[in-house]
């Protein structure tokens, strides 16, 4: 059985089609990668023991203007689909969806839809385009086989979607505490630790974040990722000698300096439409961890998080609010210990990514039933 992958975001190779991958080539699919190299600086092809994959190399803007480039990118995918043999096309967000639903009608073959994100929350974009964007969306995902989700903040967005078809997948990470803890590990310093995307439209607020531990004691922060915003951050931390900015680092390098970490941060803004429907994989990240996170109130993550007792929620705009509360995490340990084992059990009974796994294992075996 064959399955193809399309994915058409920055990060050519995302966390959770990596994740997606390993798992199934552990059941015995054959696994090919179709992907858009949007900063055209990896290799055209790429082989390992696990796929095969293929890149559309055309660099693109991150933002509105790649409204102009998807035609591009969407008749790229179209005609690679029709030249390739496979038996489950796996798409990952609207960019991919339309040609990978019409080849697959023609193929008579199965389609998996999985949504991130909602793709016309993620960037500022006229009403009108929205509107349509929606429709489109939504005309596609009726004609998929089965849709994945990676929480159910998403469900939102599927009105009128049969339940059948839909799978919660969460965004949770591997579990690679044993791993990469070390229990003789004393921090002289409070620990705060920031990696995913940095791009301006998706408002996560770390200029307030800086500003706040800036003139802090006892208190570094490290911030990895890519983005629009990475000169404006690199600025900001200049003279701050408890602040750092590291880049891009791999997937397991973020796991392990978050298992490090005495504190995550994913203040994503309250008032981005797309945060309101998603819980951000920062969460399960320090669910898997054991440590607590700091998010803004007002949305999803913050409902979760003071429901659950596994972190704090401030007010997004209050940097005094933010400094008070990394402040009072630094100085009550036994606190900070017990909002992370809160989190650490959360994700031991309900998000560990082994009951995740098993969900898309029996998934794609219900998908390869249908022949």
């Amino acid at each position: 059985m064959k399955t193809v992958m399309v994915k058409a975001s920055i990060e050519t190779f995302a966390p959770r089609m990596v994740k997606n991958i390993q798992v199934l080539a552990t059941q015995g699919y054959e696994i090919d990668i179709l992907s858009w190299d949007r900063e055209n600086k990896h290799s055209k092809t790429e082989h390992s023991d696990s796929y095969q994959a293929y890149r559309f190399k055309l660099k693109a803007p991150f933002g509105v203007k790649i409204l102009f480039y998807l035609p591009i990118w969407w008749f790229y995918e179209f005609n690679w689909l029709m030249k390739h043999d496979w038996d489950i096309v796996h798409a990952f967000d609207f960019d991919t969806l339309p040609p990978a639903v019409l080849v697959a009608k023609l193929k008579r073959k199965k389609v998996i839809y999985e949504i991130a994100d909602y793709y016309q929350y993620m960037i500022p974009l006229p009403s009108y385009v929205t509107r349509v964007s929606n429709f489109i969306d939504h005309f596609f995902m009726g004609l998929t086989d089965a849709i994945i989700i990676a929480d159910e903040y998403k469900l939102g967005g599927l009105k009128g979607i049969s339940d059948a078809k839909i799978t919660v997948i969460y965004g949770s990470p591997p579990d690679v505490l044993k791993k990469y803890e070390d229990p003789q590990r004393k921090n002289k310093t409070f620990k705060v630790f920031y990696c995913g995307s940095l791009h301006k439209e998706r408002r996560l607020n770390l200029d307030k974040v800086i500003n706040a531990i800036r003139e802090m004691n006892n208190v570094n922060l490290v911030i990895a990722g890519y983005g629009t915003l990475v000169s404006e951050l690199k600025d900001l931390i200049k003279g701050a000698a408890n602040i750092e900015f590291i880049g891009s680092i791999e997937y397991e390098e973020a796991l392990r300096r978050t298992v490090n970490s005495d504190l995550l941060v994913a203040m994503h803004s309250a008032f981005t439409l797309s945060n309101n429907f998603n819980l951000s994989v920062k969460v399960y990240e320090a669910l898997m961890a054991g440590k607590p996170i700091l998010v803004s109130s007002g949305h999803n993550a913050a409902d979760f998080v003071e429901k659950e007792k596994c972190g704090l929620a401030v007010d997004e705009s209050s940097i005094k609010e933010i400094r008070n509360a990394i402040e009072k995490l630094r100085d009550n340990p036994d606190l900070c210990r017990q909002l992370g084992e809160n989190g650490r059990k959360l994700y031991e009974q309900r998000y560990s990514w082994d009951i995740m796994e098993k969900r898309l294992i029996s998934l794609y075996g219900r998908m390869s039933d249908r022949k």
